[in-house]
Protein backbone atom coordinates (compact mmCIF):
# COMPACT_ATOMS: atom_id res chain seq x y z
CA UNK A 1 0.00 0.00 0.00
CA UNK A 2 0.96 3.61 -0.89
CA UNK A 3 1.46 5.61 2.31
CA UNK A 4 3.07 8.50 1.14
CA UNK A 5 4.27 10.22 -2.41
CA UNK A 6 6.90 12.69 -2.78
CA UNK A 7 6.54 15.44 -5.60
CA UNK A 8 7.83 14.86 -8.99
CA UNK A 9 11.08 16.34 -9.24
CA UNK A 10 14.10 16.28 -12.24
CA UNK A 11 17.05 14.32 -11.60
CA UNK A 12 20.41 14.89 -12.78
CA UNK A 13 21.55 10.79 -14.41
CA UNK A 14 24.43 12.32 -17.06
CA UNK A 15 26.80 14.74 -17.01
CA UNK A 16 28.81 15.79 -20.25
CA UNK A 17 32.53 16.31 -20.23
CA UNK A 18 34.92 17.72 -22.86
CA UNK A 19 38.97 16.53 -23.37
CA UNK A 20 41.10 19.38 -23.50
CA UNK A 21 43.31 17.69 -25.76
CA UNK A 22 41.06 16.82 -28.44
CA UNK A 23 37.78 18.25 -27.62
CA UNK A 24 36.49 14.36 -27.35
CA UNK A 25 32.82 15.04 -26.05
CA UNK A 26 31.65 12.07 -23.34
CA UNK A 27 29.07 11.33 -20.76
CA UNK A 28 29.60 9.90 -16.97
CA UNK A 29 26.63 8.71 -15.57
CA UNK A 30 25.51 9.91 -11.68
CA UNK A 31 25.07 6.91 -9.45
CA UNK A 32 21.98 6.72 -7.55
CA UNK A 33 23.45 5.17 -4.40
CA UNK A 34 25.32 8.34 -3.48
CA UNK A 35 24.27 11.16 -5.62
CA UNK A 36 28.05 11.62 -7.33
CA UNK A 37 29.56 11.17 -10.58
CA UNK A 38 30.56 7.49 -11.33
CA UNK A 39 34.57 6.74 -11.91
CA UNK A 40 35.97 9.32 -14.21
CA UNK A 41 37.80 7.42 -16.86
CA UNK A 42 42.00 7.61 -16.53
CA UNK A 43 42.83 8.79 -20.23
CA UNK A 44 40.15 10.29 -23.02
CA UNK A 45 37.89 7.56 -24.14
CA UNK A 46 37.37 8.52 -27.84
CA UNK A 47 37.65 6.16 -30.29
CA UNK A 48 40.96 5.55 -32.21
CA UNK A 49 40.44 6.60 -36.24
CA UNK A 50 42.13 5.07 -39.09
CA UNK A 51 45.85 5.69 -38.98
CA UNK A 52 45.53 7.58 -35.89
CA UNK A 53 46.30 6.85 -32.01
CA UNK A 54 43.78 6.83 -29.90
CA UNK A 55 43.83 10.09 -27.82
CA UNK A 56 46.34 9.87 -24.09
CA UNK A 57 44.44 13.31 -22.88
CA UNK A 58 43.65 13.12 -18.73
CA UNK A 59 42.32 16.33 -18.50
CA UNK A 60 38.31 17.38 -19.08
CA UNK A 61 36.25 19.97 -18.49
CA UNK A 62 32.74 19.60 -17.30
CA UNK A 63 30.35 21.26 -19.95
CA UNK A 64 27.77 23.07 -17.30
CA UNK A 65 24.88 24.18 -20.29
CA UNK A 66 24.94 19.78 -21.58
CA UNK A 67 23.14 18.18 -18.46
CA UNK A 68 21.14 15.09 -18.40
CA UNK A 69 17.91 14.99 -16.32
CA UNK A 70 14.49 12.61 -16.14
CA UNK A 71 11.64 12.65 -14.14
CA UNK A 72 12.01 11.18 -10.08
CA UNK A 73 10.13 10.33 -7.70
CA UNK A 74 10.37 8.71 -4.21
CA UNK A 75 6.89 6.87 -2.45
CA UNK A 76 6.98 5.15 0.29
CA UNK A 77 5.23 1.85 0.55
CA UNK A 78 4.02 -0.57 3.46
CA UNK A 79 2.86 -4.35 3.56
CA UNK A 80 -0.85 -4.43 3.64
CA UNK A 81 -2.10 -5.55 7.48
CA UNK A 82 -3.79 -8.77 5.56
CA UNK A 83 -0.24 -9.30 4.30
CA UNK A 84 1.25 -9.02 7.40
CA UNK A 85 2.79 -11.80 9.54
CA UNK A 86 1.55 -12.77 12.85
CA UNK A 87 3.56 -11.43 15.74
CA UNK A 88 5.57 -10.13 13.35
CA UNK A 89 4.62 -6.77 14.64
CA UNK A 90 4.32 -3.45 12.78
CA UNK A 91 4.22 -3.52 9.14
CA UNK A 92 7.62 -3.37 7.02
CA UNK A 93 8.18 -0.41 4.76
CA UNK A 94 10.40 0.63 1.93
CA UNK A 95 11.36 3.21 0.05
CA UNK A 96 10.67 3.06 -3.85
CA UNK A 97 12.73 4.83 -6.69
CA UNK A 98 10.22 5.84 -9.80
CA UNK A 99 11.94 7.23 -12.87
CA UNK A 100 10.62 8.57 -16.38
CA UNK A 101 7.67 7.03 -17.39
CA UNK A 102 6.90 5.27 -13.93
CA UNK A 103 6.26 9.23 -12.24
CA UNK A 104 2.99 9.67 -10.83
CA UNK A 105 1.93 5.95 -11.78
CA UNK A 106 0.41 5.43 -8.49
CA UNK A 107 -1.32 7.53 -5.80
CA UNK A 108 -1.08 7.33 -1.34
CA UNK A 109 -3.96 4.51 -0.37
CA UNK A 110 -3.57 2.26 -3.85
CA UNK A 111 -2.80 -0.98 -3.18
CA UNK A 112 0.35 -1.71 -5.63
CA UNK A 113 2.78 -4.14 -6.74
CA UNK A 114 6.11 -3.18 -7.67
CA UNK A 115 8.90 -5.33 -9.47
CA UNK A 116 12.33 -4.05 -9.19
CA UNK A 117 16.25 -3.89 -7.95
CA UNK A 118 17.09 -3.54 -4.19
CA UNK A 119 20.02 -0.88 -3.72
CA UNK A 120 21.69 1.05 -1.58
CA UNK A 121 21.89 4.89 -0.74
CA UNK A 122 24.31 6.75 1.45
CA UNK A 123 23.38 9.52 3.16
CA UNK A 124 25.54 12.66 3.98
CA UNK A 125 28.93 12.19 5.39
CA UNK A 126 29.80 14.45 8.39
CA UNK A 127 32.94 14.39 10.68
CA UNK A 128 32.07 11.84 13.80
CA UNK A 129 28.64 10.47 12.76
CA UNK A 130 28.83 7.06 11.30
CA UNK A 131 27.71 6.95 7.24
CA UNK A 132 24.56 5.39 6.99
CA UNK A 133 23.03 3.46 4.22
CA UNK A 134 19.35 2.94 3.48
CA UNK A 135 17.83 -0.28 1.54
CA UNK A 136 15.69 1.60 -1.25
CA UNK A 137 13.77 -0.56 -4.25
CA UNK A 138 15.16 1.07 -8.18
CA UNK A 139 11.08 0.25 -9.93
CA UNK A 140 10.90 -1.07 -13.01
CA UNK A 141 7.47 -1.67 -13.13
CA UNK A 142 4.64 -0.69 -11.28
CA UNK A 143 1.23 -2.17 -11.38
CA UNK A 144 -2.41 -1.44 -9.41
CA UNK A 145 -3.74 -4.16 -7.56
CA UNK A 146 -6.84 -1.75 -7.29
CA UNK A 147 -7.65 -0.47 -10.42
CA UNK A 148 -8.75 3.05 -10.33
CA UNK A 149 -12.75 3.65 -11.05
CA UNK A 150 -13.78 7.37 -12.40
CA UNK A 151 -17.41 6.37 -12.52
CA UNK A 152 -19.00 2.70 -11.11
CA UNK A 153 -21.53 0.94 -13.69
CA UNK A 154 -24.69 -0.06 -11.44
CA UNK A 155 -26.96 -2.84 -14.05
CA UNK A 156 -30.75 -2.10 -14.28
CA UNK A 157 -30.65 -5.51 -11.99
CA UNK A 158 -29.17 -3.99 -9.07
CA UNK A 159 -31.09 -0.94 -9.35
CA UNK A 160 -34.50 -2.85 -9.22
CA UNK A 161 -32.68 -5.07 -6.25
CA UNK A 162 -31.54 -1.85 -4.20
CA UNK A 163 -35.76 0.05 -5.00
CA UNK A 164 -36.96 -3.71 -3.61
CA UNK A 165 -34.93 -3.64 -0.68
CA UNK A 166 -36.70 -0.20 0.29
CA UNK A 167 -39.54 -0.43 -0.83
CA UNK A 168 -39.57 -3.53 2.22
CA UNK A 169 -38.76 -1.27 4.35
CA UNK A 170 -40.84 1.73 3.30
CA UNK A 171 -42.76 2.31 6.77
CA UNK A 172 -39.38 2.23 8.72
CA UNK A 173 -36.47 2.72 6.84
CA UNK A 174 -33.83 2.23 9.86
CA UNK A 175 -34.42 -1.42 9.86
CA UNK A 176 -33.22 -1.90 6.13
CA UNK A 177 -30.20 0.36 7.63
CA UNK A 178 -30.01 -1.97 10.49
CA UNK A 179 -29.90 -4.64 8.13
CA UNK A 180 -27.29 -3.30 5.87
CA UNK A 181 -24.86 -2.58 9.46
CA UNK A 182 -25.18 -5.95 10.34
CA UNK A 183 -23.73 -7.47 6.85
CA UNK A 184 -20.88 -5.30 7.38
CA UNK A 185 -18.32 -7.31 8.62
CA UNK A 186 -20.18 -10.12 9.98
CA UNK A 187 -17.66 -12.21 12.12
CA UNK A 188 -17.41 -9.05 14.25
CA UNK A 189 -20.43 -9.51 16.80
CA UNK A 190 -22.18 -6.12 18.10
CA UNK A 191 -20.36 -2.98 17.64
CA UNK A 192 -23.13 -1.59 15.97
CA UNK A 193 -21.90 2.72 16.30
CA UNK A 194 -18.65 1.71 15.17
CA UNK A 195 -19.80 0.07 12.02
CA UNK A 196 -21.94 3.08 11.49
CA UNK A 197 -19.45 5.08 11.52
CA UNK A 198 -17.32 2.89 8.80
CA UNK A 199 -20.18 2.88 6.52
CA UNK A 200 -20.73 6.36 6.84
CA UNK A 201 -17.10 7.13 6.17
CA UNK A 202 -17.12 4.74 3.19
CA UNK A 203 -20.57 6.13 1.60
CA UNK A 204 -20.47 9.81 2.09
CA UNK A 205 -22.99 11.54 1.88
CA UNK A 206 -24.57 14.42 -0.19
CA UNK A 207 -22.70 17.99 0.23
CA UNK A 208 -24.70 20.75 0.25
CA UNK A 209 -25.30 24.50 1.15
CA UNK A 210 -26.03 26.44 4.23
CA UNK A 211 -26.52 30.32 4.49
CA UNK A 212 -23.67 30.52 1.15
CA UNK A 213 -21.47 28.14 2.69
CA UNK A 214 -21.06 24.88 0.92
CA UNK A 215 -21.03 21.87 3.78
CA UNK A 216 -18.88 19.10 2.29
CA UNK A 217 -21.20 15.82 2.36
CA UNK A 218 -18.17 13.40 3.21
CA UNK A 219 -17.41 12.62 6.86
CA UNK A 220 -14.04 11.90 8.83
CA UNK A 221 -13.77 8.69 11.18
CA UNK A 222 -11.99 8.95 14.49
CA UNK A 223 -11.79 5.82 16.63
Amino acid sequence: TVTRAGPVRLLEWQRLFECNRCHYRFGVEVELESGELEEMPERCPSPAGQGHRPCQGKNFTPLGEAQYHKDYQEVQLQERTQSARLGAGTPQALTVVLEDELVDECRPGEDVEVTGAVTKRWGSMRPGTRWMAQLVLRANGVRLLSQRREAVHVSDEDVGLFEDFWWQHRMCPLIGRNKILAGICPQVYGLFLPKLAVALTLLGGVAREESGTRVRGDCHCLF
